[in-house]
């Protein structure tokens, strides 16, 4: 019991001297730190592109079950983009952010501008990249679909992809057999036939429709299934861009 008085006396006392030291700080030296918050909330914001995740949700993982997720990493940038904007009004008082309801509408406006500012800046991180390292690819524009049928399998869709450096990329891609397809025709990965070319600095759309055959009859009538990660490749190396988390969850239960 004494030990126990003793561990919430010392608690509180540095929880007091920490209170201390930060009204000791200056305006300066408080708007330096909620900016320094701020920027550390826009990197955690960000991805590689490669992987799909931001930073905050491959540092902070989600608790997964067998048919449910819960991610709270998107939690604590909300709590640290509040926490600078309310630090920001105490300095200085300010219309936008007077208000808890105000800051919080600031927040989601914030929350969005750096995601689409993200972009920008890995595109520029790419361009330094002189292989194929300099590709970005907008998953948001990408779908690629298979449909097997007998002793066929038909690949068909769009990779969206930007050439970030200043050469003109020349490779082939790969594609992750989805569970459904890898039991269909035993393979991890299709190798598409096409060769594809990337301009510098353009953004350009890869059409793919090509029918693969096989010797063997398939297992199913029929059937469709979505791709979720890509390898592009050619005599120089290799990248691969990877699906969510999710992607790998359901193909799992899947198979």
């Amino acid at each position: 019991m004494e030990l126990c008085t003793k561990f919430i006396y010392i608690k509180r006392l540095i929880d007091s001297q920490k209170g201390e030291n930060l009204k000791k700080l200056s305006k300066i030296q408080k708007i330096i730190i909620c900016c320094l918050i701020l920027t550390i909330m826009f990197l955690l914001m960000g991805n590689s592109n490669n992987v799909p995740e931001t930073f905050v949700e491959r540092i902070f993982k989600p608790f997964t079950g067998k048919n449910w997720r819960f991610s709270y990493a998107g939690l604590i940038v909300i709590v640290g983009i509040y926490y600078c904007l309310k630090k920001f009004n105490e300095i200085r008082e300010n219309s936008l952010i007077v208000t808890a309801f105000r800051r919080v509408i600031v927040t989601i406006v914030l929350m969005n501008l750096f995601s689409a500012m993200w972009v920008y800046c890995i595109q520029i991180y790419k361009g330094f990249f002189n292989d194929l390292n300099s590709i970005y690819i907008d998953r948001e524009k990408t779908s690629v679909e298979f449909h097997g049928d007998k002793h066929k399998l038909i690949v068909k869709g769009k990779i969206d992809i930007v050439n970030c450096s200043n050469y003109t990329q020349k490779f082939q891609i790969k594609i992750k057999a989805p569970s459904l397809v890898k039991e269909d025709i035993n393979e991890e990965y299709i190798t598409l036939e096409n060769e594809f070319e990337a301009n510098p600095k353009e953004e350009e759309p890869l059409h793919i429709n090509e029918e693969l055959e096989f010797d063997r009859e398939s297992h199913y009538s029929g059937y469709g299934s979505k791709a979720f990660e890509y390898i592009l490749f050619n005599d120089k190396g290799e990248v691969v861009f990877k699906g969510t988390s999710e992607d790998y969850q359901t193909d799992e239960l899947d198979s």
